[in-house]
């Protein structure tokens, strides 16, 4: 269990949404430049979709789409 909770405490999202908070806290001119700022959007993007889908594809499509149409109709 302490394995798991480390694990996810250590990825890059939640490590970077830390040094977000730190930053703001501390008040710091924390920037990053322009290209790397748009590279870290794009990684941090797609690290939260590929983690979602894996997620994703533990259920039936049935079992996803249910709840949505309900919503919708």
């Amino acid at each position: 269990m302490n394995e798991i909770i480390l694990q996810n405490l250590l990825s890059p999202v939640v490590l970077f949404f830390v040094l977000g908070i730190i930053a703001a806290i501390v008040k710091s001119d924390l920037k990053f430049p322009n290209g790397l700022s748009e590279g870290l959007s794009i990684y941090l993007l797609i690290a939260i979709g590929i983690k979602g889908g894996i997620e994703l594809s533990h259920y039936s499509i049935g079992s996803v789409l249910a709840p949505i149409l309900e919503h919708c109709f």
